[in-house]
């Protein structure tokens, strides 16, 4: 009996550290939200590198935590979202090269991508704990949210504004939204470890 609490508390920790990392790439996204937004003179080719260079990263690391840690609900989804941000952080380096629009619209519409893509990680996670959790309505709302702010995004019908700005201020939106469901998953990091145990 001692050895099964002090294992499970040592996945409990294990999961606390895995949300507050999530928060952590999050929190950058975040702030590069805003620097776009109170600098929109950065060159469009920073601001796409920096992009892909994000979905890249942010890509292996869920294609890492997807092998690792698939067993909890949380992160069951995470190797094949990983993989397709993997594939978004190369088109994100190529399709400009081949394009003769607008670079940043361009960028603006993978962003948007990656934001949809983010929302229905959420929504499978929120359905996931549909029948353990009463938070999952909360977050399933947070993430249609989010999709909206994706679709947005990526139609971009502001035409009137600036693409970078544009693209600024859906980063900021959806990364508060997003800081919002980590503080709440964080919150219920016990709820969540219970769930684990009792599906394996």
């Amino acid at each position: 009996m001692a050895t099964k609490q002090l294992s499970h508390k040592k996945n409990t920790i294990s999961l606390k550290n895995l949300i507050l990392i999530e928060g952590g790439f999050t929190l950058l996204y975040l702030i590069f939200g805003f620097l776009i937004y109170i600098k929109p003179y950065l060159s469009e080719i920073t601001v796409g590198i920096l992009s892909g260079l994000f979905f890249l990263i942010y890509g292996g690391y869920n294609i890492y935590i997807g092998k690792t840690n698939n067993q909890n609900t949380l992160f069951q989804n995470s190797f094949i979202y990983g993989i397709l941000l993997v594939i978004l952080s190369i088109l994100t380096f190529v399709i400009p090269l081949f394009s003769h629009n607008g670079y940043f619209y361009i960028i603006s519409v993978l962003v948007g991508i990656y934001i949809m893509l983010l929302a229905l990680n959420k929504g499978i996670i929120a359905l996931n704990l549909r029948k353990q959790n009463n938070s999952w309505l909360t977050i399933l709302i947070f993430s249609i949210l989010i999709l909206i702010f994706g679709i947005v995004l990526a139609i971009n019908p502001i035409k009137s504004m600036d693409p970078i700005e544009t693209t600024g201020v859906f980063i900021i939106l959806t990364s508060i939204l997003s800081l919002s469901l980590t503080f709440m998953f964080y919150n219920k990091v016990k709820e969540i470890g219970k769930i684990k145990n009792k599906k394996h």
